[in-house]
């Protein structure tokens, strides 16, 4: 019996073990999230495409069709945030096939943006917003273009970089 509950936990463990490694964002969100200075939110396609259907722009109601997961993670006070886990952060997300689209340096303001592709399309998307006051994450899942990205009007910081995407992929 003794050795059965043994092997279950370790069962239990070694999966958690590995969806925490499958999955480098959520690790980092649920590392973060439960910070006082945090706001969080975690979107999936349901309420996406349940959004989608109340707009009256069409243009953001097809977008929002093609986005699977939206997640923001927020912190208020940008020291919170380990450089150690940011950096293990974009080490585990370009483990994860994920690319350095572009990186942007205004003043103080630190934007990275990384993407994960197939050859039709742009399946992730990664924005790492590092400000003197803040930090900020966007994690967005689907099945994008560059078109769709650079059209995107969130109205979130760093969110507006977007649109200087290219149209296609140099």
């Amino acid at each position: 019996m003794k050795t059965t509950a043994f092997v279950l936990a370790l069962f239990v463990a070694a999966t958690t073990s590995l969806t925490a490694q499958a999955d480098p964002i959520r690790a980092f969100v649920n590392k973060y999230k439960e910070l006082e200075e945090a706001e969080n939110i975690n979107l999936g396609g349901f309420v996406l495409t349940l959004a989608a259907g109340f707009t009256d722009d069409e243009e953001a109601a097809q977008l929002l069709k093609k986005v699977s997961h939206l997640r923001i993670l927020t912190i208020d006070q940008a020291d919170l945030v380990s450089p150690t886990d940011l950096l293990g952060l974009r080490q585990s997300l370009q483990a994860k096939d994920f690319e350095d689209l572009m990186y942007i340096r205004d003043g103080l303001d630190h934007i990275d943006i990384l993407v994960r592709e197939t050859p039709k399309a742009i399946t992730d998307v990664v924005l790492l917003i590092r400000e003197p006051e803040s930090f900020t994450l966007i994690s967005l899942e689907g099945w994008l273009r560059y078109e769709d990205l650079r059209e995107l009007n969130i109205d979130i910081n760093g969110m507006s970089h977007l649109s200087g995407l290219p149209e296609l992929r140099p």
